[in-house]
């Protein structure tokens, strides 16, 4: 049995769990943190404000929890990938970290691109926003001991060591179309010395250090309580999700969204993006760079006048409205790409109204957008059936957006297959992180769920919706083609 404190570092919020193999979910706590966006294609974030977040979350949740600090076996830290965070050799963050949601570097992708003669990069691929710091900021990048990643720095705080793990390892093993190119990268841009800014990687099971007397004390935790190296928010969810068997597929909705299928020794789906659990693990992503966000940009705007903000009734009555409104939201469509998508779409890419007319209020407003998000893993499903031969009867959904009843009923009806939320959705998370202790702390053969008493709940497709949705999904598959050039001369700094 093993009791592990999880911090699940999400791109804009932290959830805190303390969960126990027998016991289950013992107790939590959530923070949220601002995305900060100087300039338009910019995205940054103070790693150390939300290291600073995570002292007050962890002790409520073990207050939470009514356990004793003593029976905590292991400490596991998720984060998301591809931060750049310069960190001198004091231990100052030299500036805001640049977060894998940042697009500036688009002239640096293009001479990337060039090089190699290669698909386009985009300005968000970790090697050109490295490129744009070393360009941008010569006397932050010569100061920098360490370039961490955001799971990096987060580990380094509580154990004091610097040290990443496959999934966030991109400067040595690039994301696609650069996989393979690392040591050519680093000798044809003349990093040299500069390759020992890049933390060493172990595998995501080791145990890499305990934490410090500091880091405890900020916690509430006891000094030299196991630290596992852990991954990223995406292997977590997955494990968490679905685990690790072969074809294992599950969707996401948080501040971003995701489709992932797990794919074995080396197999390719093709997929825009893709996480390294190991030598013989990896996640083919379908990805969203605006999810939940896109929903809750939108409500925030048109449902103002309902208080209070933010709570469970706020939201319960923003559903109960949009349920009024008929599938396909009187033909109105919508894009949720506030901050621009990956191929097959754009950067430039932004959110629209298409069709919008006085007959439509803000129901279908929010209707259109949430249909929005369907529609692109619908494209999704689609590309895995028709391409690759996978066909799923039904998909598990995690995430915070699971628990929207509304958006998950939607969601089996545009994709035409049943949506599976299980219970603890919203934690799929920490659970992957837990399941990591397990095998760190314990040393289990095969991973442990913690219970789950509670049945999944599932979502059957409304054969009478399907028509509609077939119609407004080819619709929405035309936007972007039609926009292309409108959008490319909107946001000329952005790129591809």
């Amino acid at each position: 049995m093993t009791t592990a404190v999880s911090l699940d570092f999400g791109t804009s919020s932290l959830k805190i769990a303390v969960t126990d193999t027998k016991r289950g979910l013992l107790g939590e706590a959530d923070r949220e943190y601002a995305i900060r966006q100087p300039f338009p294609a910019w995205a940054e974030q103070d790693p150390a404000e939300l290291w600073e977040l995570a002292g007050g979350a962890c002790r409520e949740a073990l207050a939470d929890s009514a356990i004793a600090i003593d029976e905590v076996d292991a400490v596991v830290i998720v984060a998301p990938w591809k931060a750049v965070i310069p960190v001198s050799v004091d231990g100052d963050v030299l500036c805001d970290g640049i977060i894998w949601l940042d697009g500036r570097a688009s002239k640096e992708a293009a001479a990337v691109s060039e090089r190699y003669g290669i698909e386009s990069l985009g300005g968000q691929s970790y090697w050109p926003r490295l490129l744009w710091l070393r360009t941008h900021r010569p006397d932050i990048w010569h100061q920098a001991a360490w370039l961490m990643g955001l799971p990096t720095y987060l580990k380094w705080r509580a154990t004091g060591q610097v040290v990443t793990d496959p999934s966030d390892n991109f400067f040595r093993n690039p994301e696609r179309p650069l996989t393979g190119f690392g040591q050519r990268l680093a000798h044809d841009f003349g990093f040299g010395a500069d390759t020992q800014k890049f933390a060493p990687v172990r595998p995501c099971m080791d145990v890499i250090g305990e934490l410090t007397e500091a880091a405890a004390s900020h916690l509430g935790l006891l000094p030299g309580t196991r630290v596992a190296n852990g991954f990223g928010d995406l292997p977590a969810v997955t494990l968490g999700a679905t685990g690790f068997s072969e074809n294992a597929a599950h969707i996401y909705f948080g501040t971003s969204s995701w489709l992932t299928v797990v794919t074995r020794d080396g197999r390719s789906l093709d997929a825009p993006l893709s996480f390294t659990f190991d030598d013989s693990v990896s996640g083919a992503v379908f990805p969203m760079q605006t999810g939940m966000r896109a929903y809750n940009w939108i409500t925030d705007q048109v449902f103002k006048d309902l208080t209070p903000p933010g709570t469970p009734d706020y939201y319960a009555e923003i559903s109960r409205q949009v349920a009024e409104v008929s599938a396909g939201s009187e033909n109105l469509l919508a894009t949720h790409w506030l901050a621009g998508e990956l191929p097959p779409l754009a950067k430039s890419a932004k959110g629209v109204f298409i069709n919008l007319t006085a007959r439509h209020d803000r129901r279908h407003m929010v209707r259109a957008v949430m249909e929005s998000l369907c529609y692109t893993h619908r494209q999704y499903v689609e590309r895995l059936s028709g391409q690759h031969g996978l066909e799923f009867t039904e998909v598990v959904v995690v995430g915070g957006g699971a628990l929207n009843e509304v958006l998950m009923q939607m969601l089996a009806d545009v994709i035409q297959r049943d949506v599976v939320v299980p219970n603890g959705a919203r934690h799929a998370g920490t659970r992957g992180a837990h399941l990591c202790a397990e095998y760190t702390i314990a040393g289990a053969a095969e991973p442990v769920p913690f219970p789950t008493p509670i049945e999944p709940r599932r979502f059957c497709p409304d054969p009478s919706k399907a028509r509609e949705y077939d119609r407004m999904y080819q619709l929405h598959l035309k936007i972007f083609p039609a926009l292309r050039s409108l959008f490319a001369e909107l946001n000329q700094t952005e790129g591809p």
